[in-house]
């Protein structure tokens, strides 16, 4: 759209959940699946589907014309009979018409298509032997690690497939230390080892001081993170590492810092923890008005006390005592409480400064912009 200078105003590009309600004159639908993938979630199942919904949204949007992208053969032949998928294909080839891609694109050295692709993948980067690179072996790497986490001020993430208790001892009090001064320390293991129940047992521990702990299926990665400052690359586990001999590369450059940050996934995994933690905090306030309005029922099944929780649904309140598997009691919020709770908080809209406020939509009760539909910004509770 930049490239050629299309207005924002008359050309808009989003998925195809933010074009519920909103007509266009055209619209150009792309089903992005192709090999060597699978077919995704969004685009399977039948009658009564998210598949289903999705495909009706996205073609009833469309005044004048309707124009849809797609691996025709791999769709045909991976879509289930059935599926909303292979009747929308069936439809299209009984009354619409068929274009080879090729028509209208050569290949990859089009220059349209090296525009699309120059915007969503990154430059090339020679990294080379960059400055401020650092070699270290299991002999000195501990001293040196802990140095640098002696001096973190803001964030501090640990890639560790394995965690054992020799060699956590050696890192948890910094760790401590770090998580009493403010500093976010995020760890991220392996999922759940139901066979090593040790391992459970220290990272109930992690969490109990404070440490944030995300789980990753098939995780193998080892690497550290310090203020975006500072990075450790290597084959060396940092919270688990005992007899073996292992390498560890220490970078110092921001720039490349930030750049291993990306590639690794960890910018995104700090943005996502942001906003559990903006969430949180907001729920806490949201339970605070709440009481200023009415005062907390007791649980209908047992008579105990409640407590504002979420679910997908939206606030509720519930039995104090479900997370120790007890009882499962819940009673639902009058919505016009809910409404002017949310409106006490006076929080603001994060994209256009308008007021937020209570929404309904097919999953439940969500928060959303004053200003819609000029602003769709939307969150969950």
């Amino acid at each position: 759209m930049e490239q050629y200078r299309l207005p924002g105003e008359r050309v808009e590009t989003a998925t195809v959940h933010r074009f519920q309600g909103n007509e266009k004159d055209v619209i150009i639908f792309d089903l992005v699946d192709s090999p060597p993938f699978q077919i995704g979630k969004l685009l399977s199942g039948g009658w009564g589907s998210e598949a289903m919904r999705l495909f009706n949204v996205a073609c009833t949007r469309a005044k004048g014309k309707l124009v849809i992208v797609a691996h025709h053969d791999y769709l045909s032949q991976k879509a289930p009979a059935g599926d909303s998928l292979a009747t929308l294909l069936q439809y299209l080839e009984q009354h619409g018409k068929i274009m080879d891609a090729r028509m209208v694109v050569q290949d990859y050295a089009d220059p349209a298509v090296k525009i699309a692709l120059g915007a969503v993948m990154p430059a090339r980067r020679q990294l080379g032997n960059p400055e401020g690179a650092t070699h270290f072996n299991e002999g000195n790497f501990y001293p040196a690690f802990l140095e640098d986490l002696r001096d973190a001020a803001g964030e501090v993430v640990i890639f560790s497939p394995f965690i054992a208790e020799r060699r956590l001892a050696d890192v948890i009090t910094p760790l401590r230390r770090l998580v009493d001064r403010g500093v976010l320390v995020l760890v991220v293991t392996r999922e759940r080892h139901e066979s090593n129940q040790v391992t459970e047992e220290l990272i109930r521990q992690l969490s109990t001081i404070g440490i944030k702990v995300l789980r990753r299926r098939g995780l193998h990665e080892k690497l550290a993170f310090v203020d975006r400052k500072i990075a450790w690359f290597g084959s060396l586990n940092i919270l688990s590492h005992s007899r073996s001999s292992e390498v560890m590369i220490r970078f110092s450059q921001p720039e490349l810092v930030v750049r291993l940050m990306e590639l690794s996934g960890t910018v995104y995994l700090l943005k996502q923890e942001e906003r559990r933690s903006v969430q949180k905090h907001r729920l806490t306030e949201l339970a605070d008005a709440l009481k200023k309005r009415m005062a907390f029922p007791s649980c209908p099944l047992c008579g105990g006390t409640t407590g504002l929780r979420t679910g997908k649904h939206g606030p509720f309140f519930g039995c104090a005592s479900f997370r120790n598997g007890g009882c499962k009691g819940l009673i639902n919020i009058p919505r016009r409480v809910l409404e002017l709770a949310v409106q006490d908080l006076e929080l603001t809209c994060p994209h256009c400064g308008g007021k937020v406020v209570l929404k309904s939509g097919r999953n439940g009760a969500f928060l959303g912009c004053s200003r819609y539909p000029d602003c769709r910004w939307t969150d969950s509770f």
